[in-house]
């Protein structure tokens, strides 16, 4: 980089502490010299070459979608930038409008046509057309932007079939300096689940899993909805749960440095099935075996590292089944080795941040 550069990355959606864009790729942009406003809809303020701008969202989901937009667009305009890097899919048709002011990436985090399928908030009769509706829409718009950022190698090949022209995966692996790894035998008798707490990923099978043993669930995150929070509250298992909430980067590695196994029993829904879950990879760098859905991705990559097992997500008794295997197994603390080791060697932001900063020097010329 020639000189500085200033980057204006926005977000109408995630919090100013999101993981992939703030702890990774904004921190990873400070480090490589880039100048970097962060329009967001919480924070106001500034830190040496961080500056955070507020963009007012509505609270209301239909409203955001309309007005949220705008509401970034104007706090753009107000940046000079050289390249804009926005995070999601209802800001494409700004990311096109500043087309004209500087370079724009977009940032894809999910298979958004596919996650559309199973949103609940969307009447079950018109999703299809809605996925379909969008997906056209996006690849339409996302093609004519300076760069398509992903967060697998799926997606990636998605946008590059349909001819985007500029396209790279950067996954969002773990950086290792936050997970401690302390010695199995210091561990409490617990499993762990770090995460949004949703139907489809998995929570009522998790704790009906716990009627089977005796065993300690170390819960944290937040309940997508007050009805399953209470419906999943009321259940027996709950007894055996350990409830943190919404917690941060730093407890949340604590959480799962003191478990003895980690949890993605996500549901066999079509989003999920190419994903690549943050906490499976998460619970690798903690040094912990990770108990995830029987999917072919997944399995292959817990099979590479003989760092885990899979289970039917459906299946309570399967689910129970593998953590008391695990809890019971000399072999855990191997597999948790072995975990680790993956992680160190291949799936780590260090090496993805190498990719996301060879992004930015060609844009930045």
């Amino acid at each position: 980089m020639k000189k500085a550069v200033t980057v204006c990355v926005m977000t109408s959606v995630h919090p100013p502490t999101d993981s992939r864009i703030y702890e990774k790729e904004i921190k990873s942009l400070l480090k490589a010299g880039y100048r970097v406003v962060f329009i967001n809809p919480q924070k106001e303020g500034g830190e040496g070459n961080l500056v955070y701008r507020k963009a007012e969202m509505p609270a209301f989901r239909l409203f955001r979608l309309l007005a949220g937009p705008r509401a970034v667009y104007r706090a753009a305009m107000a940046c000079q930038a050289d390249i804009f890097h926005f995070h999601d899919p209802e800001l494409l048709k700004i990311g096109l409008r500043l087309m004209k002011r500087g370079k724009v990436i977009y940032d894809v985090h999910e298979d958004v046509p596919r996650q559309i399928l199973s949103k609940e908030w969307i009447p079950k009769i018109l999703r299809g057309a809605v996925s379909r509706w969008f997906e056209r829409r996006e690849k339409r718009l996302a093609c004519r932007l300076s760069y398509v950022v992903t967060a697998t190698d799926f997606i990636a090949d998605i946008f590059r079939s349909c001819g985007c022209a500029h396209v790279a995966a950067v996954h969002n692996y773990p950086k290792l300096s936050e997970f401690a790894v302390p010695p199995m035998g210091t561990r409490e008798n617990a499993v762990c689940y770090v995460g949004g707490i949703t139907r489809v990923r998995g929570i009522v099978e998790m704790v009906r899993a716990l009627e089977y043993m005796d065993v300690k669930l170390k819960l944290a995150g937040t309940f997508d909805s007050p009805a399953l929070e209470r419906e999943v509250k009321a259940m027996p298992g709950w007894a055996k749960v350990e409830y943190a909430g919404q917690v941060d980067r730093a407890d949340a590695a604590a959480i799962m440095s003191s478990s003895k196994a980690g949890l993605v029993t996500l549901h066999p829904i079509v989003n999920y099935l190419d994903a690549l879950p943050i906490k499976m990879f998460e619970y690798m760098a903690a040094r912990i075996p990770v108990i995830a859905s029987d999917f072919s991705l997944w399995r292959g990559i817990l099979e590479e590292g003989r760092c885990g097992v899979t289970v039917d997500p459906l299946d309570p008794k399967s689910i129970a089944g593998a953590i008391k295997r695990l809890l019971s197994d000399p072999a855990a603390e191997e597999m948790g080795e072995n975990g680790r080791r993956l992680v160190l060697e291949k799936y780590n932001w260090a090496q993805e941040e190498q990719v996301l900063l060879a992004v930015y020097e060609e844009l930045a010329v």
